[in-house]
């Protein structure tokens, strides 16, 4: 009994451990994270940091939002805004790339054009969580 017991307990922790990581819903959210990258990009100019206020403070389906960051190519088109829900190197949150590459040295998963998801790297072990692949560079 002790063995089964101990074989359950083993098979529950890899089925947590294992799971698929989280990812963000696009479907029911992207209308209003459309509209949000237009609020950023206003507030932006050119690019750099943007305050969370107003409506950038918490995205539907991402959560409380640490620090909106805004780039736009100068010589080509494209943009990129990062929807961070973590400062520092244990940043995550949601991106809008348009002509923009990933983030370096991130974990991200692809949601639906232009929408990535970014998840923290582990310093540790340098890996990703299951369904997120790794960017180098930075």
């Amino acid at each position: 009994m002790l063995v089964a017991g101990a074989v359950v307990v083993v098979v529950v922790a890899g089925v947590l451990y294992n799971r698929p990581a989280h990812s963000y819903e696009v479907s029911e959210n992207s209308k209003t994270w459309a509209a949000d990258v237009q609020i950023a990009l206003s507030e932006g100019g050119a690019g750099g940091a943007v305050a969370p206020v107003g409506p950038l403070r918490d995205l539907p389906g991402v959560g409380k939002i640490a620090e909106v960051i805004v780039d736009k190519a100068a010589l080509r088109k494209g943009t990129a805004v990062l929807f961070l829900t973590g400062l520092g190197g244990d940043y995550s949150g949601l991106a809008y790339l348009d002509g923009f590459p990933l983030p370096p040295d991130s974990c991200n998963a692809h949601l639906s054009s232009p929408w990535w998801q970014i998840a923290p790297l582990n310093d540790k072990t340098r890996g990703c969580p299951r369904g997120f692949d790794f960017t180098g560079g930075g």
